[in-house]
């Protein structure tokens, strides 16, 4: 799904982050032939994309939203290692 409002994907992103941590990934590609910036955060089933016109204003906004996706699967990620059984050496 292709957004055209920041922030709606946004919160989408983020709740697909909250609910599906363990699969759910993110990127973020820049085209510097195209002076485009592309988000996308996906899952198994879901992906949303947010394409950036002008990198260089709207910047910080990904930085942010890279910060907060970045805490949210790491969340994820720890709580699946506390979860994992020790391996037994015979």
């Amino acid at each position: 799904v292709k957004f055209r409002d920041w922030d709606d994907f946004c919160v989408k992103a983020w709740e697909l982050a909250n609910t599906d941590g363990g699969s759910a990934r993110w990127s973020i590609k820049l085209s510097p032939s195209k002076g485009v910036l592309k988000v996308k955060v996906t899952n198994n089933s879901k992906t949303y994309i947010y394409q950036l016109q002008d990198v260089e204003a709207e910047f910080n906004k990904v930085k942010q939203f890279s910060l907060s996706m970045s805490r949210i699967l790491t969340r994820f990620e720890e709580r699946g290692k506390a979860k994992k059984k020790p391996r037994t050496r015979a």
